[in-house]
């Protein structure tokens, strides 16, 4: 179900937007907050009312509606980049750092956030890792013959996995999983990557990339998990950090500094 603000609210929304872009920044403040008043779930109004202070230069009013929509809404991924930028801006580094990749996690794939965030971890010490992403070097097809598995390197175990949770007939139930749905996807993901570590381990030339290499470091840190959550759900499909509780999200943002990077 879509969400749909009261009309009264999205009136006064749509008339913000407009004195906006016409520069005309105190009526939009005015009606941002009549809209948020209207419909308390309006909850970007509040974003863009603290983007609008801080445009100001008012960076004190900036931070409360930048918290408060955070408060009100904390999946809104804008609300946190904007207000790592006032920490920024305040020299509050360790706090902007926290903000900046809450908002990556929650829009894994956005460019203007990882360029912030880079320069923003720089500025803490860190430096970023973005030279690879999981990209599993295999590849299974279903033919009128059987199933055709093509891999490279240390890839065999996971596409045997992928295989197995495909197209093995009955392979899925007997692990209690259901068709596609989140454990699915999830056991089928773990039983792979077990397959590429044990691979690696025994692997004699050391010939490893990167995506295998940082799945070891995450495993010795006992972070499997915020590894599989990562670099392959929210890379895949970023819009399901919406549906993570904020406990997850910092697993995955403490997953962030000790592997994707390291001190500048």
């Amino acid at each position: 179900v879509g969400y749909s603000p009261n009309v009264l609210s999205k009136m006064y929304f749509e008339k913000a937007e407009v004195a906006y872009k016409d520069n005309k920044l105190m009526e939009a403040r005015e009606n941002y907050l009549s809209a948020y008043r209207e419909d308390s779930t309006m909850t970007i109004a509040l974003t863009y009312l603290g983007q609008i202070y801080e445009h100001q230069k008012d960076f004190a009013e900036a931070e409360k509606y930048f918290k408060q929509s955070i408060r009100r809404n904390y999946a809104d991924y804008m609300a946190h980049w904007f207000l790592a930028n006032v920490y920024e801006h305040n020299g509050a580094l360790q706090k902007a750092l926290d903000e900046i990749t809450i908002a990556h996690i929650l829009n894994r794939n956005n460019p203007r956030i990882i360029t912030a965030m880079k320069e923003i971890f720089q500025k803490n010490g860190y430096r970023y890792n973005d030279s690879w992403q999981f990209d599993p070097q295999c590849r299974v097809t279903k033919t009128d013959t059987g199933i055709n598995l093509e891999y490279s390197g240390l890839w065999l175990g996971y596409g045997l996995a992928q295989a197995l949770w495909y197209y093995e007939p009955g392979y899925k139930e007997s692990m209690g999983a259901k068709d596609k749905d989140m454990s699915f996807n999830q056991d089928r993901e773990k039983e792979g990557l077990v397959a590429v570590l044990m691979a690696a381990k025994d692997d004699k030339k050391k010939l490893i990339p990167q995506s295998i290499t940082a799945l070891q470091a995450a495993t010795e840190k006992k972070m499997f998990q915020e590894y599989l959550v990562y670099e392959i759900w929210l890379h895949r499909k970023p819009l399901i950090a919406s549906q993570f509780p904020e406990p997850l999200i910092a697993d995955i943002k403490n997953y962030i500094l000790a592997v994707r990077c390291r001190k500048a």
